[in-house]
């Protein structure tokens, strides 16, 4: 990840081979979205990419966006997004969207979207995506009026169907609230997930950590 400097940062993605130094590959975000969110320099702050090789794809974390996307990297086609409905409704790119089963808390602000290997709700069928969601408007508390202002973080699993286009939250394990930064590992082997909350709101609770088990 890095910053195109066309009056943006942290809102473009390249690839290096690492032999020749070449960029082979490259994204820069104002190529899939447009919108009132272009006029800020800031306007996506793309904290993760995951690459996919068996598919070509990759899940992106723009974490202005309040959204987790994923896409074909070759041909750059948004294959979903992941986050409230509402942010995106009467958009272009509402048909993204998928479309939530059960019952859910939203991210906002999320760090470290990952899919992962390991097949947490048991079904062949479905993918896993796991995030850290911090939780928090980072000055922009205005924009979003659903903004449910709880403050604590949460470590989230989705189950996503992507041949019917709908997300399960599969798991939701509260945190210490963090407010940027931040990650969520998952661990196979041990079936840990683990939280590293990088900047904790509450000043009592600054040298908390968090080993969670799945």
């Amino acid at each position: 990840m890095t910053s195109s400097l066309e009056g943006h940062i942290e809102d473009k993605i390249q690839e290096i081979d690492r032999q020749t130094g070449e960029v082979v590959n490259e994204l820069i975000m104002e190529d899939i979205f447009s919108g009132k969110y272009e006029d800020r320099v800031d306007w996506t702050h793309l904290n993760t990419v995951s690459y996919q090789p068996e598919t070509d794809t990759i899940v992106i974390s723009p974490r202005n966006l309040e959204s987790v996307v994923k896409l074909n990297w070759t041909t750059k086609e948004i294959q979903w997004i992941l986050c409230d409905p509402r942010f995106w409704e009467g958009t272009e790119y509402e048909k993204y969207v998928l479309q939530p089963e059960g019952d859910f808390v939203y991210q906002f602000q999320q760090h470290t979207a990952y899919q992962i290997d390991t097949d947490l709700d048991g079904d062949d069928q479905t993918i896993e995506i796991t995030m850290f969601d911090n939780h928090f408007l980072w000055r922009r508390k205005k924009d979003i009026d659903y903004y449910d202002k709880t403050e604590e973080s949460y470590l989230l699993v989705y189950s996503v169907n992507e041949a019917e286009g709908t997300v399960k939250q599969i798991k939701k394990i509260p945190t210490v609230w963090s407010k940027i930064t931040s990650a969520a590992i998952y661990e196979a082997d041990s079936n840990h997930f683990f939280g590293m909350c990088g900047h904790v709101a509450n000043a009592e609770k600054r040298l908390e950590g968090n080993d969670l088990r799945v």
